[in-house]
């Protein structure tokens, strides 16, 4: 009987981990899309990103797209590993 516990145990927590990795990874993708879709404004840049200048428009897009990347391996892991 401890046996059968201690697999159903692993078996929800793995069901925890799966849907964990899919909600984060749609989470990643959908603001990684709001981010690649913000449009840049200079006037209202604060201090700590202004030092950025005329790269704060890429550096914008490369975390967006970076963050789509993840979110998508997440979901994927989400779908292979079950």
């Amino acid at each position: 009987m401890k046996g059968a516990h201690h697999n159903s145990t692993l078996v929800n927590f793995a069901a925890i981990e799966q849907w964990s990795c899919f909600l984060l990874g749609v989470l990643c993708i959908a603001f990684g899309i709001l981010g690649v879709s913000m449009e840049r404004n200079y006037n209202s840049l604060p201090g700590y990103v202004a030092w950025l200048g005329s790269a704060y428009q890429a550096t914008l897009r490369g975390t967006a797209l970076l963050c789509i990347g993840l979110g998508i391996a997440l979901v994927y892991r989400s779908w292979r590993h079950p």
